[in-house]
């Protein structure tokens, strides 16, 4: 039988990176079972045990987990192995001349050390999802011992990007969808995350004017290099009303195809997780909730 496994461990697999215990714990138990609010016609691949009343109150469909299933979160290929990573991104941003936060690529912790002035920065591995894989640092905590070493151990491995700490209002998330003929934008949403940089939720928005031509740069770009399928693009608004309009991008699903395809089925709303209020999406047993919250 035909069916899609919802592979949120993509990043980590793509890049051959040990994939964290949380999301084989959590995260996969407790979210996958959104992918039975998109419509999709063939069943979900899992070795989730599910209950029959869980799955006969939303009409949902579960196949064996088997190599043969479909990978829906994110596919591997050459070009998502470039157009996943930050590196590339940051790179592509200077050749577009599109706005980006001082800093750039380090490869050495003295490079680092040259290029950071006062304040606060990130560093942030190039090929991690989310808000991991990031360190908030300054010139001060550089003297810290255990932090040097720290990042000099990571940059053994491999560049890391620098970026000057922003103050952020608002964390946009556009997708595209790209086939060899055309380009069709599908929609936006404002991601809410926590203190730590993590999803807790979001809503569809609509695409601000502001950053529509610079988005379609990107996306332009990146089908030229033969990018293909589902397309998305992080974007923040500062305090400031500016946009930094290509923050990173994501050539996979994200949780915001869930908010898309759940204000299709139950009308507008948010997407909560470990909220009380809304309608509650996953297993009463889920270790974190997902819920729907109607305007």
């Amino acid at each position: 039988m035909e069916s899609n496994t919802v592979n949120f461990n993509y990043e980590y697999k793509l890049y051959q990176s040990p994939v964290p215990a949380w999301m084989n714990k959590v995260l996969q138990p407790s979210m996958e079972c959104l992918y039975f609010y998109c419509n999709e016609e063939l069943p979900l691949a899992t070795d989730i045990k599910y209950e029959d009343e869980f799955l006969r109150k939303i009409d949902a469909k579960v196949a064996p987990l088997k190599n043969q299933s479909s990978l829906w979160w994110g596919e591997f290929s050459s070009i998502s192995k470039l157009s996943n990573c930050k590196l590339e991104n940051h790179l592509l941003n200077k050749q577009l001349k599109l706005w980006t936060p001082t800093g750039g690529i380090v490869s050495s912790f003295e490079e680092l050390n040259k290029m950071m002035t006062k304040g606060r920065w990130r560093l942030k591995d190039p090929w991690m999802m989310g808000g991991t894989g990031q360190w908030r640092i300054s010139l001060e905590m550089l003297e810290q011992d255990s932090l040097r070493k720290g990042i000099q151990k990571r940059l053994q491995k491999g560049p890391l990007l620098l970026e000057q700490s922003l103050e952020i209002k608002r964390v946009i998330g556009t997708t595209f969808n790209i086939n060899d003929n055309a380009i069709e934008k599908l929609f936006s949403v404002e991601n809410y995350l926590n203190s730590q940089g993590n999803f807790i939720g979001g809503k569809l928005i609509d695409t601000p004017e502001q950053i529509k031509d610079e988005l379609i740069q990107v996306v332009n770009s990146w089908k030229e290099k033969g990018a293909r399928g589902i397309f998305e693009i992080d974007s923040f608004e500062l305090e400031d009303s500016t946009y930094y309009p290509c923050v990173e991008v994501n050539h996979r699903k994200t949780m915001g195809w869930f908010i898309w395809n759940l204000s299709l089925r139950f009308g507008t709303g948010s997407l909560l997780i470990n909220s009380e209020n809304g309608i509650q999406l996953n297993p009463k047993s889920s270790l974190m909730k997902a819920s729907w919250f109607k305007d």
